[in-house]
């Protein structure tokens, strides 16, 4: 992957690697995760990457495709911060980020492999709650990478003001969860992509994890 076709938040991780490539080996799983959540969260500050490194890049790559970050599936329990809503799904506005998520939802992550969860990064004030399901039975549609976003949002359009956003009210009806990985995190989270509905770009998401469209059960 080159600088040109690489997400904000690959191009903000990159730069933190490029002076020393060989630090991506020396990170656990859940510590890389963790600089892919502090890239996200740069990103979504509006600060630009610094260096692109070619080097850094391939060995990221590397990693992205082993261990932790290679499990795609939807594992129970899932973990939920604060307590567990009643799930009941509405479109906001997507002309703020916040409305672009779907309202009424349950959003939940995933275990990293120290035991944290994927979101105890951004949320220390409340105890996570296991929300337990069969992975079998859950309709689940994965975010690991852009042709999967394109994918979702092509099949459940919402367009205002000539962007295209998911339907979530739409996508309710197909699928039970959505699932965005950490994978995903990387390379999807503000990137511009055309879609058939129009241009769309997944953001505010900040994590790996899965909005339950559906209640589990």
């Amino acid at each position: 992957m080159g600088s040109a076709d690489a997400s904000p938040v690959m191009r903000e991780l990159v730069s933190r690697f490029a002076d020393d490539p060989a630090r991506v080996d020396a990170w656990t799983d859940s510590e890389l995760y963790a600089e892919i959540v502090l890239a996200a969260s740069v990103v979504a500050g509006g600060s630009p990457a610094g260096t692109w490194s070619d080097a850094a890049a391939e060995r990221i790559g590397e990693r992205m495709g082993a261990g932790w970050f290679a499990g795609v599936a939807l594992t129970s329990p899932q973990l939920h911060h604060g307590p567990v809503p009643v799930v009941r799904v509405t479109n906001g506005d997507p002309r703020s980020v916040v409305g672009q998520k779907p309202r009424g939802a349950l959003w939940t992550s995933s275990r990293l492999p120290d035991g944290s969860t994927g979101w105890s990064l951004l949320d220390h004030g409340r105890e996570p709650v296991e929300v337990d399901f069969d992975p079998h039975e859950v309709r689940v549609h994965h975010l690991d990478g852009i042709k999967d976003y394109v994918r979702l949002v092509a099949r459940h359009p919402r367009t205002v003001d000539g962007t295209a956003h998911v339907d979530w009210e739409a996508a309710a009806t197909e699928f039970d969860a959505v699932h965005l990985t950490a994978r995903g995190l990387l390379r999807i989270e503000g990137l511009v992509v055309d879609t058939p509905a129009g241009t769309a770009c997944l953001t505010g998401w900040n994590a790996e994890c899965t909005v339950w469209l559906r209640a589990p059960g």
